[in-house]
């Protein structure tokens, strides 16, 4: 081969590269990760220039001109990441093959197209103008005959042959798809075009079918119609409180001044403690069984609104807006993570408002989140603008106060010190009681507005999980006792009218809505009534695969009791919850 030729090929080569290489940076810009365009890992940045390029190849058997597949290829992924970037900035979620259909969605809200804040995403194509003119400068050679049909075939087979290589790890890529918070963060390590690959193999999501399900075992929902008894309509409010915890459950750790005072102390309130799925972590799966009272144990390690449809499931939303109230979600940060953008939405939830949308951002000392205080008073504000229009309000707020890492103030900036603490998580542990003690604070700030209204008001705040340094301060392992104490979170339901207070003791995250129902006296649908005759002989059951009676004795699911077949049955109506053609007479109110 000439010296000439060589040269061709290997300017061919190089452009090729740029464009691919062009047009991968321009689909992970419309992930909206401008900032971390170039944090991909090393392996992962070779795997989605090797799949970006086999997509080159398998356009370039079609059209066996290189120029032609320059504009074929980066037209495709400039529409790809335009489509990707509107969908993500309207609904919080990375565009894939599986979400073809919100290709109109995107479309309809491109009339605010904006050029400027959009240059990253058209570079892939403004390199291939130069590539294009550049081969056609270079005079690339056309194939005829037998030699183009010879060249068709090899770019054919490279691209698939280099998809069908690619699988593998892009089904290793998928595990972490399902238990990611946030879709956003797999793409900024992993890239977005190897996250589009992997998402294709995530066809369907396995729910685990329980043991001798049988649907015509729930054919007996009448027994569990909800009686008209109320006697007041309370508006009704739902915290989820971040890592909200009290760890002297499992510790003798003391502080120079309580840090959970207001809690224990707050008359006219029915307390207890919520035991959640996981110990430390994964708040999207608490707060999947907090609102529908289903089980995550039928899920195993997927995380909930990642991988479900929330439209199919009935949960306090659809329980509540068949009673005429009108809901709202909040949470105040990103609505991308764990998907809840468009899970509050398929959920039904009439408001939904994420981090833009809080207003007057307060913050405990150098810690990036807001604090609980400020979260209330943007609740309280939205809650009024519903109640002005609305005679029923249903509001649910998602905290972020109390959310790990626990080092970022100094220790002068410490509410709470312990005494007598010779560990190594001194300065953490101050951090976190005192984000606890500000919770407490907030809470009883909250409890004073709602107290001075006429409409009678009813609040429940629970926290999703404990501390992730729970196991750094406390013997979490050592018996089924404590590790049941370590996901038991404190709850607390208050109302600005009479209660009975008691303590409840310690139930199931899951009958913690039922609870919450039943207090503020409105009708519940069947799934719901079920779930609190079962809490009067097995308050837990919980989805780590363990159930509590009321005498505190701990079982396995398998374990042959009295009450084995209630808590079976439980595990089917959950099942029949998640399905699209389920028992409809458990899940609503009847007519």
């Amino acid at each position: 081969m000439s010296r000439e030729k060589i040269s061709k090929r290997i300017r061919e080569i190089v452009f090729v590269f740029i464009i691919v290489y062009s047009n991968f940076i321009a689909l992970q810009a419309s992930c909206h990760v401008a900032r971390r365009i170039l944090a991909t890992k090393p392996m992962y940045l070779f795997y989605n220039l090797l799949m970006l390029f086999a997509v080159f190849c398998i356009a370039a058997a079609v059209s066996a001109k290189l120029y032609v597949t320059g504009i074929v290829f980066s037209t495709i992924c400039t529409i790809w990441a335009l489509i990707n970037d509107y969908v993500y900035a309207f609904h919080g979620q990375i565009f894939t093959l599986a979400e073809v259909m919100n290709v109109t969605t995107a479309f309809n809200v491109m009339r605010d197209f904006s050029l400027i804040k959009r240059i990253p995403l058209i570079f892939g194509s403004v390199i291939s103008v130069i590539y294009i003119f550049n081969m056609i400068i270079c005079h690339i050679r056309r194939k005829t005959g037998e030699e183009k049909l010879s060249y068709r075939f090899i770019y054919a087979l490279s691209g698939i042959c280099i998809l069908a290589l690619l699988s593998i790890p892009a089904r290793n890529l998928q595990k972490v798809i399902l238990k990611d918070w946030t879709a956003r963060n797999t793409c900024i390590e992993e890239g977005y075009p190897m996250y589009i690959y992997a998402s294709a193999f995530l066809n369907s999501v396995k729910i685990m079918q329980p043991d001798g399900y049988n649907e015509e075992a729930l054919s007996d929902y009448a027994d569990y119609i909800s009686e008209n008894t109320e006697k007041v309509k309370p508006d009704i409010i739902l915290i989820l409180n971040e890592a909200f915890y009290d760890l002297s459950l499992l510790t003798d750790i003391r502080t120079d001044i309580p840090y959970l005072e207001n809690y224990y102390r707050m008359e006219n309130a029915v307390r207890g403690y919520a035991t959640t799925s996981v110990i430390g972590g994964s708040t999207n799966r608490s707060e999947f069984e907090l609102l529908t009272s289903n089980t995550n144990y039928l899920l195993g390690e997927l995380t909930p609104f990642n991988v479900l449809d929330m439209s199919i499931t009935s949960s306090i939303v659809t329980n509540l807006e068949e009673c005429g109230y009108y809901t709202l979600a909040a949470h105040p940060v990103d609505g991308g993570n764990y998907n809840r953008i468009s899970s509050y939405s398929a959920m039904g939830f009439d408001e939904r408002y994420f981090k833009e949308d809080f207003l007057n951002y307060e913050y405990y000392g150098k810690r990036k989140w807001m604090t609980d205080q400020g979260a209330y008073r943007n609740l309280i504000a939205w809650y009024e603008k519903a109640r002005s229009d609305n005679e029923h309000v249903f509001a649910y707020l998602l905290t972020m106060q109390n959310h790990s890492g626990y080092d970022s103030n100094s220790r002068e900036d410490a509410l709470v010190h312990v005494r007598d603490y010779t560990g190594n998580a001194e300065k953490e542990l101050n951090e976190y009681l005192s984000c606890i003690y500000l919770s407490d604070l907030a809470f009883k700030e909250l409890t004073e507005y709602f107290s001075k209204l006429e409409q009678p008001v009813i609040l429940c705040m629970v926290g999703d999980h404990a501390p992730n340094i729970i196991r750094e301060v406390a013997d979490v392992d050592s018996s089924l006792d404590r590790q049941l104490l370590a996901r038991a979170t404190p709850f607390i339901i208050w109302a600005n009218y009479d209660l009975e207070s008691r303590n409840e003791g310690v139930i199931s995250i899951n009958g913690l809505v039922p609870l919450l129902l039943e207090e503020a006296g409105v009708p519940m649908i069947p799934y719901y009534r079920y779930i609190r005759e079962m809490q009067t002989r097995v308050p837990v059951v919980g989805s780590f695969g363990s159930v509590m009676d009321t005498g505190g004795r701990i079982y396995s699911y398998y374990d042959k009791t009295d009450y084995s077949d209630m808590v079976w049955k439980y595990l089917y109506l959950s099942y029949n919850n998640l399905q699209k053609e389920s028992c409809q007479g458990w899940f609503h109110l009847a007519q």
